[in-house]
């Protein structure tokens, strides 16, 4: 947050300047199209919090960003910065799931850590990057993908520096074969 405003300023001002902010633009743009932006702004609300089920429903897609933004945050905070963590929940997910329903009589004690380590697991086999003086970064992404791979596929490449000053990335080593490599931490 920004240093020079109080903490007051910082956690709870300038979040609801922006709420009013997005709410006035969003009042434009609906007033634009020729609807009523409060009657828009009604239904916003009960379909976040108008019932149970929508409560339901706004907490389960909400905790996904959530838990996707700190996949970020938390690198972000210890000098590293990490793509990828809409893939990385998605595969943690997937990871949860098969572990539930195959151990799914067993009893919770042991299912649960049991289900974080297959999260973990399959969410960092989704972005492998590693760094051995903070320069010169590897990164490897595999992908299995069904059918006639000209037919599927379609790759571009972009670096962003995530401080905003700016960096230079070479992509020097880019390959696609079929089947997955043996080590996929290196991508051999």
């Amino acid at each position: 947050m920004n240093s020079d405003l109080p903490p007051w300023a910082d956690y709870a001002l300038l979040p609801f300047i922006n709420l009013i902010a997005a709410l006035a633009l969003s009042g434009l743009v609906i007033l634009a199209v020729g609807q009523d932006p409060l009657a828009a702004l009604g239904v916003l609300v009960d379909g976040a919090i108008g019932s149970g089920e929508a409560i339901g429903f706004t907490l389960y897609y909400a905790t996904t960003f959530m838990f996707t933004g700190l996949a970020v945050a938390i690198p972000f905070h210890a000098g590293l910065f990490n793509i990828g963590g809409e893939g990385q929940a998605m595969l943690g997910g997937i990871g949860v799931t098969f572990v539930c329903l195959a151990l799914g009589g067993w009893p919770l004690w042991l299912v649960l850590p049991l289900a974080l380590l297959a999260a973990v697991a399959c969410g960092a086999a989704w972005a492998f990057h590693a760094s051995t003086d903070g320069k010169w970064w590897r990164l490897l992404r595999y992908f299995a993908l069904s059918g006639d791979p000209a037919d599927l596929v379609r790759v571009g490449f972009l670096a962003q520096s995530p401080t905003g000053e700016g960096c230079a990335a070479t992509f020097d080593h880019i390959t696609f074969r079929p089947g997955a490599p043996k080590n996929l931490r290196d991508g051999s």
